[in-house]
């Protein structure tokens, strides 16, 4: 029994996504070094604020002929400091002679700084500022970890632009205007769509949260889950609806005129500004998110036969799965390093509804060029037109 070798796109695949997989180790190793070289300084710049406030202060109640010792409330004011920058291990100020009149916090296992109290003429004492080793190893397992997430989305994407690439290129044996090359035409911009819609759902909630008012007749528990609830539910009954509408007009309109209520959803939903509104506008993205997936799995059934059908749905399912895995990490991390405030949550949702139903519409108009848009029924000929 002779062993045939893997064919040509299959080890072309295989080549690149080794060769991605390897630069986005590298990338990621470079990008935790150089990020743990500049958080030590950036730390230690901020304890040297910290240090000098607090010196300035203590300064300023001597300048009133109080002794360092006789100071009140330091302890309490000290507490607060640290609650404010936990980054701070401890806060401790020292006379003169270098005895410690003050502490709070415990001895921090990283060198830290001093900052004296006073004029260089008459130092009355020092401030003695310390960083927090846990708080920096926890910064750091943090950027670890969204640099492993962005690790593994990348390769995910890697992946279906191969997918793409290897179904629809006649040099790599794709047939062009074959049921698999339009299948996998039709997964690019299902696939961006899905991302879109999957990236809200890390911070929908907390951003519905922001816009609770003072009136809510809700508790804030059950008002958040209202935008989501209002999205499943249109999405559920739109489907039983939509899929004589999406036969009527012809699949392709159908895909471009979801992508298009879904971006002009996500974009209104940016700019609401009470959780009614946000509300209305989530609605519409469930709209068009329920066109589209009605327009896709009609695509899939009119392009494949009976033997075909179970593979041409692996497709479809697969391009939900991929974005769902892919879009709530990155939509977490964009809220995380954006800020989790409306201002910032905006601004996320600007962005996917500009990147995400966009660039879906602009793939879906050119998705199947070339094919006949003569638009029947899926009832009766059991073939539809993208």
């Amino acid at each position: 029994m002779t062993h045939r070798a893997p064919p040509l796109h299959a080890r072309l695949a295989a080549a690149i996504l080794l060769a991605v997989m390897l630069g986005l180790g590298c990338v990621s190793w470079a990008t935790q070094q150089a990020f743990n070289d500049n958080l030590q300084p950036e730390l230690a710049r901020k304890a040297a604020v910290v240090g000098r406030s607090v010196a300035e202060l203590v300064a300023k109640a001597s300048g009133y002929g109080i002794a360092l010792p006789d100071l009140v409330g330091v302890d309490a004011y000290l507490a607060e400091v640290r609650r404010q920058h936990p980054e701070l291990a401890q806060l401790a100020i020292r006379d003169a002679g270098g005895v410690l009149r003050f502490e709070h916090g415990e001895r921090a296992a990283a060198a830290g700084v001093q900052v004296p109290i006073g004029r260089a003429a008459a130092v009355l004492g020092s401030v003695e500022v310390g960083v927090s080793v846990a708080y920096l190893r926890n910064i750091l397992f943090e950027v670890l970890l969204d640099l492993a997430v962005v690790f593994v989305v990348a390769v995910f994407l890697t992946r279906e632009l191969l997918q793409f690439i290897t179904a629809t290129d006649p040099r790599l044996g794709a047939v062009p205007g074959s049921g698999g090359a339009l299948l996998a035409r039709m997964r690019v911009p299902l696939f961006l769509f899905m991302l879109a819609e999957e990236l809200t759902r890390a911070f929908v909630p907390g951003f519905a949260r922001t816009l609770l008012g003072a009136d809510t007749a809700v508790s804030a528990d059950v008002a958040v889950g209202l935008p989501i609830v209002v999205f499943m539910l249109v999405v559920a009954l739109g489907q039983p609806l939509l899929a004589s509408w999406s036969e009527r007009i012809g699949l392709r309109a159908a895909m471009q005129w979801g992508a298009l209520i879904g971006f002009v959803g996500l974009a209104g939903a940016a700019l609401a500004r009470d959780l009614t509104t946000f509300m209305l506008w989530r609605a519409l993205c469930g709209l068009g998110y329920a066109m589209v997936f009605v327009a896709a799995q009609a695509f899939v059934i009119a392009h494949t036969t009976q033997a075909e059908r179970t593979r041409g749905f692996a497709l479809f399912v697969g391009a939900i799965m991929v974005a769902a895995v892919c879009g709530p990490p990155l939509g977490g991390i964009l809220a995380d390093h954006v800020g989790a405030r409306a201002r910032g949550l905006r601004g996320g949702c600007g962005d996917c509804a500009r990147c995400g139903p966009g660039g879906a519409l602009a793939a879906a108009r050119g998705g199947v060029a070339g094919q006949p848009d003569a638009r029947p029924r899926l009832a009766r000929s059991g073939a539809g037109a993208w």
